[in-house]
């Protein structure tokens, strides 16, 4: 991986996405599981996915911001 300084508009962008993300599942979730009779293998296959790269996502952000309150690269 190419080593990079971490600055606060990276921090704030990384952020951002992450909003975006827990809004998208936010809809998913209203548009996929509002009706019990309705839900299907995939969508809750597709829910899992959702939440394991949303986790994964959150942890690569956390580790930024604590490298950057560090002063370290990434």
């Amino acid at each position: 991986m190419n080593e990079k300084q971490i600055d606060l508009d990276d921090l704030i962008s990384d952020s951002n996405n992450l909003d975006n993300a827990i809004q998208a599942l936010d809809i998913f979730v209203f548009e996929r599981f509002s009706s019990s009779d309705s839900i299907t293998v995939n969508d809750i296959s597709a829910l899992s996915g959702f939440t394991s790269a949303l986790c994964a996502l959150s942890e690569k952000n956390n580790k930024k911001i604590e490298a950057f309150e560090r002063g370290v690269d990434n």
